[in-house]
C-alpha cells in the first residue's frame, strides 16, 4: 500500500543544520546466534503483521496490515484478534497511548484506538489525502504519527488533530520520541532526520550518504537516537545535537525496523535477508537468522518480559527473541531500574571482628534499602534514578543512616559498568553520584 518515497525540492521553511559524520565501513563480528533463539507464533494466512509495541496490560499488541485485524499476544503465545470496522484498511503502525489504550494508524488516513479488552474507535483524518505510517506517545502527553503527504501529526486523547507541514517530497516514516523531549522521524524521500519541538519547529540533518533511505528510528540507552538505512545497509547513530556516525551491516539486509532492547542495545530487523540484528551503543553488530525463509522481519520492538518481539510481513508470524535474564532480586540484591542495575551491601565493624552482607529490602522500582543487623533497624536507601534526560547519565543517592563501615556495590548489567562506593566507619553521611553510569 505504501508507495515508494517521493523525490522533491530542498526543505523550504526549516533550519537545516551541519554534522559530524563517521562512517563504519564493515561488520564487527560477535559470532552467529542459531535460530533456536527464536520462537515464531503463526498467523492466519495473508495476515501480513506490521506495526508491534509493548502493551500496558504485559502483553504484545500489533496490527495487520492484510488481515484487517488487531492482534494481542501473549508473552506465552496466546493470541487474541480484534476485526477492524472496514475492510482494506491497511492498519500499519501502533503504539501504546498515554490513556492506557493502543493507538495505531490504517493507511488509509484513519487513526484508531484499541483498549486492551479489545474496544475499537476508529476516527477518519479530516485532511485528505492521508497516510499515516508510524505513530508515537510524546512526551507532551499527545500521539505524535508520520504522515507520507510530507505532515507530522499531533493528536490529544480526545482526537483533536494538528498538522504540521514537512518540505516537499520529506516522505516521513519512522517517529520515535527522544530523550530531549522532541520528535524525531525518518525523512525518507528527502534523506534526512527531523527533529521536532512539541510547538511544531523542525530542524533537519541531512544524511551523508545519498539515498540512503531512512526509515526506523528509536531512542537509545545512550542518549542518542538510532535508525536504520534500508537502502545501504546501514544503522546510523544521531545525538540530540545532531552529530552522526554510521555502521555497516550486512550486505542486501534492507534494515527496518528498530528498537532499544532491555539489554542495553539496538535491535533491528533485516527485511532483506530474514535477519535480525543486534547492535551495541559501541557499533559492534550481530545477526540471527530467523527459521522462516522469506518471512521478511519487518517491526520490531522490546516487549513487557524483557524479550525482544517483531514481526514477519510475509511470513505471517510474530517472532520473539530471547534475551539473557537480567537482574535478580534477592535476600542479599536489590534489582533497581527495571533490573538494569544489581545493587549489593557489605559491612564491617573491624573493632568487634564482625563483617557480613547487608539484608535488601526493596521499596520502589528504582529505591531499595538495606539492613545490617536486625530488620526493623535500616541502615542504607539507595536510589538510581535515570537522568538521562538532564546529563545522559544515570544517578546514584544514597541515605545512610549508619555510621557503621559499609561497601555498596551497584553493577550495570547492560554495559558491565560498576560502580563502588566506600563509606567510613564513624560517619554520618549521605552521598549522590549524578554521573554514576
Amino acid at each position: 500500500m505504501t508507495r515508494k518515497p517521493r523525490k522533491g525540492p530542498a526543505a523550504r521553511g526549516a533550519r537545516l543544520l551541519p554534522i559530524a559524520v563517521a562512517i563504519f565501513g564493515a561488520v564487527i563480528p560477535l559470532g552467529r546466534a542459531s535460530a533456536q533463539s527464536i520462537t515464531e507464533f503463526p498467523l492466519a494466512a495473508g495476515s501480513a503483521p506490521a506495526g508491534i509495541a509493548a502493551g500496558p496490560d504485559g502483553n504484545v499488541w500489533f496490527v495487520e496490515e492484510h488481515g484487517d485485524r488487531v492482534g494481542r499476544l501473549s508473552p506465552s503465545g496466546s493470541l487474541a484478534e480484534f476485526p477492524l470496522a472496514r475492510p482494506r484498511s491497511f492498519a500499519r503502525g501502533i503504539t501504546s497511548g498515554p490513556d492506557g489504550a493502543l493507538w495505531f494508524t490504517e493507511l488509509t488516513g484513519w487513526i484508531g484506538r484499541a483498549t486492551v479488552s479489545g474496544t475499537i474507535v476508529e476516527s477518519a483524518i479530516p485532511v485528505r489525502p492521508a497516510e499515516p505510517i508510524a505513530i508515537v506517545t510524546g512526551s507532551d502527553g499527545n500521539l505524535w504519527f508520520t504522515d507520507y503527504y510530507d505532515r507530522i501529526g499531533r493528536m490529544t486523547t480526545s482526537a483533536a488533530l494538528t498538522y504540521f507541514a514537512l518540505p516537499a517530497g520529506s516522505g516521513p516514516r519512522g517517529i520515535a520520541a527522544g530523550p530531549d523531549g522532541n520528535l524525531w522521524f525518518a525523512e525518507t524521500g528527502t534523506n534526512r532526520i527531523g527533529r521536532m519541538t512539541p510547538a511544531g519547529a523542525l530542524t533537519e540533518f541531512l544524511l551523508p550518504t545519498a539515498s540512503s533511505g531512512p526509515f526506523g528510528i528509536t531512542a537509545g540507552p545512550d542518549g542518542n537516537l538510532w535508525f536504520t538505512e534500508i537502502s545501504v545497509s546501514r544503522i546510523g547513530r544521531i545525538s540530540p545535537a545532531g552529530s552522526l556516525t554510521e555502521f555497516s551491516v550486512s550486505g542486501g539486509a534492507a534494515p527496518y525496523g528498530i528498537a532499544a532492547g532491555a539489554d542495553g542495545n539496538l535491535w533491528f530487523t533485516e527485511s532483506g535477508i530474514d535477519r535480525i540484528g543486534r547492535i551495541t551503543p559501541a557499533g559492534a553488530v550481530l545477526e540471527i537468522p530467523i527459521p522462516t525463509a522469506g518471512g521478511t522481519p519487518t517491526e520490531i520492538a522490546a516487549g513487557p518480559d524483557g524479550n525482544i518481539w517483531f514481526t514477519e510481513f510475509n511470513g505471517d508470524r510474530v517472532g520473539r527473541v530471547a534475551l539473557a535474564p537480567g537482574c535478580t532480586s534477592g535476600a542479599t540484591t536489590l534489582c533497581l531500574n527495571g533490573s538494569r542495575f544489581e545493587t549489593r551491601v557489605s559491612w564491617s565493624v573491624p573493632s568487634q571482628g564482625s563483617a557480613g552482607t547487608a539484608a535488601a529490602v526493596p521499596l520502589t522500582g528504582d529505591t531499595g534499602a538495606f539492613w545490617f543487623f536486625t530488620a526493623n533497624n535500616l541502615e542504607l536507601v539507595v536510589k538510581v534514578v535515570d537522568g538521562r534526560p538532564v546529563n545522559g547519565r544515570f544517578w546514584v543517592f544514597r541515605g545512610a543512616l549508619t555510621d557503621v563501615q559499609y561497601t555498596l556495590t551497584i553493577r550495570d548489567l547492560r554495559t558491565g559498568a560498576v560502580r563502588t562506593y566506600e563509606h567510613p566507619a564513624g560517619r554520618l553521611e549521605s552521598f549522590a553520584d549524578t554521573s554514576a553510569f
